[in-house]
């Protein structure tokens, strides 16, 4: 089980997967630093849950964590500039995490460029940017739909949240943990329906992996979740 150092343990964030190692020391690393990170990958990987435990292990973690949706500003000039500017200045002291920045339209992308290169110069005054992103934001750079020095001052840090396919050793040990959130009484999975979830390649990450334990749940009354309490797609194709 990979883990946080006893450094960071207010850090809640742990795998089973050696190809999570690096986003886990990564994170360890630049918790206490008060730098921009960018997380990385695609829908559905944890990206949101990440910034909030990088929040947790951050010296302004006494302060409140703002979070923006940039989707929902996308193609709203008028709102995102009136919406973004004062969220974050409430966030003077604490961490701003914009989701999926690469939505943000182009006064929005202004305003946190010059807050970003305000922080820079001021060492350290207003909110520690994070931002997530399932986009690719060169290629949106280079179509002229995101600033390029936003970019670059954001991605001070980068850090690219690998696929659940590519890290398959943490399929069943969040599938459990999910079972145990979201279910009222002790149940386990059954090795039938163990074998589809490893065997399925999860194109919606570990959004789409939480979302099927539910599904489970709802349809199985017994202490075991089997092989047919499982979503159709997963029981059907068995991942391929």
């Amino acid at each position: 089980m990979i883990s946080f150092p006893d450094t960071t343990p207010e850090i809640p964030v742990e795998s089973s997967s050696l190809a999570m190692r690096p986003v886990v020391e990564m994170l360890a690393a630049v918790a206490a630093h008060d730098v921009p990170v960018l997380l990385r990958g695609e829908s559905g990987v944890g990206k949101s849950v990440l910034a909030r435990a990088l929040h947790t292990g951050s010296p302004r973690r006494a302060f409140p964590l703002v979070t923006v949706d940039c989707r929902g500003l996308e193609g709203d000039e008028a709102t995102a500039g009136k919406v973004l500017g004062p969220m974050l200045r409430g966030s003077l002291h604490g961490n701003a995490l914009l989701e999926e920045i690469g939505a943000l339209p182009e006064r929005a992308q202004a305003i946190v460029a010059m807050l970003l290169e305000g922080h820079r110069g001021a060492g350290g005054l207003g909110p520690r940017i994070i931002g997530t992103s399932a986009r690719d934001l060169e290629a949106a750079v280079r179509a002229g739909r995101f600033r390029r020095d936003l970019l670059a001052r954001l991605s001070v840090v980068e850090i690219r949240v690998p696929p659940l396919r590519e890290r398959r050793d943490d399929i069943l040990p969040l599938a459990s943990r999910f079972v145990s959130a979201f279910s009222p009484s002790p149940r386990a999975l059954s090795p039938r329906a163990r074998e589809a979830l490893l065997s399925y390649d999860w194109p919606g990450n570990v959004r789409e992996l939480r979302n099927a334990i539910q599904h489970a749940l709802v349809l199985c009354d017994g202490p075991s979740l089997d092989l047919a309490a499982l979503p159709e797609k997963l029981t059907s194709s068995r991942g391929h």
